[in-house]
């Protein structure tokens, strides 16, 4: 965690605990089997899981519940956790790899969803699976009621290709866009860009050039979102959003961790997903354009997406985590 992250996470009154980081090289005991992504905890999930335990031992207590959510960590992990809290809910979407737990938590859609943890959880474990559980913030279900599946030409687009977006393919749909014929570029165009954007400069000058208005790491979005008659954005927790508010997207793939996610939801409709290169400015404004021409196509977009999650998923998670013997239907 970077110190800015941890600055944001106390300053929401969160108690923070930070644990020691080990090198590799002081690691000692048994080689364990490794993960897709080992590489992501620096650590062996045995000396995680025994700095976890020391710190709640010593410093918190024993809690109901815990929450796990990494994709460097499964059963080695969470065996010895499970022994120092009344419960755990792990937090995944990759299904690949085995866990110990009371509850699992996917909010993604997949096609046959149901099937994918058969095997990797224990048969007593809660499955709480797809966007009706997407942890999303309240002010989606609020903005939920004040907007309709979009209907007609878009005069307002939101690009948003997340709060890092390291290799800049917001500046390559910028570009893309302003190539697609202009009676199809939209009167309001809406950037969005997290603070530590590398080209945040160039974008600030371009959208100045065409009047587009360009927010910084803003707290707006679910208002823009409500706003827009259409999107072009990436995957993961943004795709719910969109969809709780019924907004069609044109969604790049950015992860590889995003891919099955818009194969299954272009298949079933409620996103635009074909397989392009978003890094290619020809052909994001090949996309575009089919996009911004097709307004029957985004109209079903957006009558689809708005059917498959009302943007209610975090209490519902809340209300199961504080009666878990009401199981969620």
């Amino acid at each position: 965690m970077t110190p800015a992250l941890a600055d944001l996470v106390a300053s929401h009154g969160v108690d923070l605990h930070r644990l020691p980081q080990t090198a590799p090289k002081e690691q000692t005991g048994p080689i364990e089997p490794a993960l897709h992504h080992t590489q992501w905890l620096n650590m062996s999930q045995t000396t995680d899981a025994e700095q976890t335990c020391r710190v709640i031992e010593q410093e918190i207590g024993k809690p109901d519940w815990m929450v796990v959510d990494h994709y460097a960590l499964d059963r080695q992990w969470e065996v010895p956790v499970s022994g120092i809290c009344s419960k755990l809910l792990v937090i995944d979407d990759l299904a690949d790899r085995t866990h110990v737990c009371d509850g699992l938590l996917d909010q993604n859609y997949y096609r046959h969803m149901e099937q994918r943890y058969c095997g990797l959880v224990p048969e007593n474990c809660i499955t709480l699976l797809g966007p009706d559980f997407a942890l999303l913030r309240d002010e989606f279900s609020a903005l939920r009621s004040r907007v309709t599946p979009r209907r007609g030409p878009v005069h307002r687009l939101l690009v948003f290709l997340g709060g890092a977006d390291t290799q800049n393919a917001t500046g390559t749909a910028l570009e893309a866009l302003v190539r697609v014929p202009s009676q199809l570029i939209p009167e309001k165009v809406d950037v969005v860009i997290g603070a530590k954007h590398p080209e945040a400069a160039a974008l600030t000058r371009l959208c100045d050039k065409h009047s587009w208005q360009l927010h910084v790491q803003t707290n707006e979005i679910a208002t823009l979102m409500a706003a827009a008659d259409a999107a072009y954005g990436a995957g993961g927790t943004a795709t719910w959003e969109r969809c709780a508010l019924g907004l069609p997207a044109l969604v790049a793939v950015l992860a590889d961790n995003q891919r099955q996610l818009a194969e299954d939801g272009h298949a079933a409709g409620f996103l635009q997903a074909p397989t392009f290169d978003p890094f290619d400015i020809n052909a994001v404004q090949e996309q575009f354009t089919g996009f911004l021409e097709e307004t029957a196509r985004r109209e079903e977009i957006s009558r689809q997406a708005f059917r498959l999650t009302n943007g209610r998923g975090a209490a519902e998670v809340l209300g199961w985590l504080e009666n878990p013997g009401k199981v969620p239907s």
